[in-house]
């Protein structure tokens, strides 16, 4: 019994599970222009981080525009409908997550805001590479 209860384990073990989203062309185009106006954004944050902040925030109202709070991008809003549902949840996701990172830097106050907000970008920069996707495999790479 044992052995076999190692050898199914053993099989377990060596199963790499790997989930894609289905993307057309358009799709992906769409997905990449997203990714990059979120580098964008992230990029500038180390220069403006209340500016950051409010893009983000128009990026997630873009995201829900059943109930925004706020204004909305609309070019934003125009790339994020052509991306597959799969990739707006987790797009609005991201956002959500970036700006709680923001927020966290803003409460540490004046002396610790700069060494926060490059530490706030190192990790948004981290987590996008390992959590976003790769449009021209199909592949999410969570």
């Amino acid at each position: 019994l044992l052995i076999n209860a190692d050898r199914i384990l053993n099989r377990c073990k060596a199963v790499d599970v790997v989930v894609s989203t289905p993307r057309n062309e358009h799709q992906a185009k769409a997905l990449e222009e997203v990714n990059i106006l979120l580098q964008g954004v992230i990029s500038k944050m180390q220069e403006d981080l209340n500016n950051s902040k409010e893009t983000v925030k128009r990026y997630l109202n873009a995201c829900s525009p059943d109930q925004p709070d706020g204004p909305i991008d609309q070019k934003f809003q125009a790339k994020i409908i052509e991306c597959t549902a799969d990739d707006q949840k987790k797009i609005r996701r991201k956002l959500a997550q970036i700006i709680t990172q923001i927020e966290r830097a803003e409460q540490i106050g004046p002396t610790l805001l700069n060494l926060s907000v490059r530490m706030v970008g190192f990790f948004i920069h981290c987590t996008m590479e390992l959590n976003f996707f790769e449009p021209s495999r199909g592949t999410d790479l969570i």
